[in-house]
């Protein structure tokens, strides 16, 4: 947990962490959690002539304060390493600026405007020129897809099992759907770390972050009719690339973080909320049930109370609660998030 105002603050909180080697020994400083056990049983990692970063951006929607912005990709993408930077997303039937409504029977017959749309968006956030001054690869994970670019799914369910210490017969995911839509180019980069950028925002952090990683623009169905089935599409997926990458979660609110409450100034089709402006918080770590479960502190709510959370401690053998020495600075930072 760390206060960011500048660049160089970003920088220390990421070499804090040990993104460079990927190792998470800096973890413990930053958020007083181990090393992911996941990435401890370890993909390996091909030859290559230099680390590629990977960053998991937020950008389920154009809201103001619930995506990642230009701002804050270029404060991390900065902060990296040296290495290559490709920046992973899904398209989103959210992300849009109006004029159709995307449905999961119609998005086949509109990938043409769904892609206008993420055009759109790069465009007009500010977020293209930031990729192009970074010289990061933008690589969408449902046009990998749609374009049948995948990699074997036989070969995804061995490496989760070989992570997970499973026998043949048993998985962490569930829905074995998934194990055929990890793009070819993804899997060809495991070992690599991954950054699961989150917004600091009501409910959605590091790892329902790696939601957005099931290529479906619209995943209505990865919800359940009363979204019983969430929690569980959260860990599968999040198993998935946590087997075939080095997870690390960064969960920012440096310039703004969206507070969900009644009688919010902002209103969307899913509810109301406030903006809070140049909180200037970022919490890291490779422990991401851990690091979310500080995330629902600082928001007031009980960590086990997130399906996702609750199913991920039992998957990922991580503690969702927050540690001792982090409540009081938790609680000076929550008064300040929710006043």
């Amino acid at each position: 947990m760390a206060e960011v105002r500048s660049p160089r603050d970003m920088v220390r909180v990421i070499r804090e962490l040990g993104v460079a080697d990927g190792t998470g020994r800096g973890a413990r400083a930053a958020l007083g959690a181990r090393a992911d056990p996941v990435v401890q049983a370890g993909p390996e990692t091909p030859d290559a002539p230099e680390p590629t970063f990977l960053v998991k951006p937020a950008w389920f929607s154009p809201h103001r304060a619930n995506f990642t912005g230009a701002r804050e990709l270029d404060l991390v993408l900065g902060a990296l390493p040296p290495g290559r930077r490709i920046v992973v997303e899904g398209h989103s039937g959210g992300r849009n600026y109006g004029g159709r409504e995307i449905t999961p029977d119609n998005a086949d017959e509109n990938r043409e405007w769904i892609r206008e749309q993420d055009r759109l968006f790069l465009e007009r956030t500010g977020i293209a020129r930031v990729l192009e001054r970074h010289r990061a690869e933008y690589l969408n994970v449902t046009e990998e897809v749609w374009a049948g670019r995948v990699a074997p799914a036989e070969e995804i369910r061995d490496a989760v099992e070989r992570a997970f210490g499973r026998g043949a017969q048993e998985t962490p995911v569930h829905d074995e759907s998934l194990f055929g839509v990890v793009p070819q180019r993804l899997f060809e980069l495991r070992g690599s770390v991954l950054v699961s950028l989150a917004k600091l925002k009501t409910g959605s952090w590091s790892l329902k972050n790696l939601f957005g990683l099931i290529p479906d623009p619209m995943r209505l169905r990865w919800h359940g009719e009363r979204g019983e089935l969430l929690g569980r599409s959260v860990t599968d997926i999040a198993s998935i690339y946590r087997a075939l990458f080095r997870v690390v979660g960064l969960v920012e609110g440096v310039y703004e973080s969206a507070v969900y409450r009644e009688g919010g100034r902002h209103r969307i089709v899913w509810g109301r909320y406030d903006v809070v402006e140049e909180l200037g918080l970022v919490l890291g770590g490779w422990d991401l049930v851990t690091l979310d479960s500080c995330c629902a502190e600082l928001f007031g709510e009980d960590a086990r109370g997130r399906s996702f959370l609750r199913i991920g401690e039992a998957v990922f053998g991580e503690a969702a609660r927050v540690p001792p020495e982090l409540e009081a600075v938790l609680s000076r930072w929550r008064e300040r998030l929710l006043s």
